[in-house]
């Protein structure tokens, strides 16, 4: 068990029971990853059906649409997702843009601040969400900072 769930197989398909052995989602995904987010967000798991990834929340609703090729929770309401050709960028929950996908790399969120890297290994910080969405010029203005 992990965060009080624990992962059912039926046939191929995967799904959900709570520590009491109650089925809270159906066997119905290809994959459950209920380690991904076990230290971000424990309200959450990541799932995977034909190929595309989403996040459904302990009840199974789903909370970020199962329809990306690659998925990572880097932050509380962050997620790294990828387009391609391997870019990254960062959305919220809702599947709002925070930073578009143009980075070869991101971190997980420490302190509500990253580091993303562009190509031809610039790295860059990236403080904090708010201020990419008033300055997008922000990442090209700063020198790489260590952020531990």
């Amino acid at each position: 068990f992990v965060n009080g769930l624990c992962e059912v197989t039926k046939g191929d398909k995967r799904g959900l029971v709570n520590e009491q052995g109650v089925e809270v989602v159906a066997p119905q995904y290809d994959h459950i990853d209920i380690e991904h987010t076990k230290d971000i967000d424990n309200n959450i798991v990541r799932v995977v059906n034909d190929g595309k990834e989403g996040f459904i929340d302990k009840q199974g609703k789903v909370v970020v649409a199962i329809k990306y090729s690659d998925l990572c929770l880097v932050g509380k309401n962050r997620i790294m997702f990828m387009k391609s050709p391997q870019r990254w960028g960062i959305m919220d929950y809702k599947g709002n843009i925070i930073c578009p996908a143009q980075f070869t790399h991101v971190n997980y969120f420490r302190n509500g601040k990253t580091t993303l890297q562009k190509p031809m290994d610039r790295t860059i910080p990236f403080m904090k969400t708010e201020e990419w969405r008033k300055r997008k010029q922000y990442i090209d203005l700063l020198p790489f900072t260590n952020l531990r």
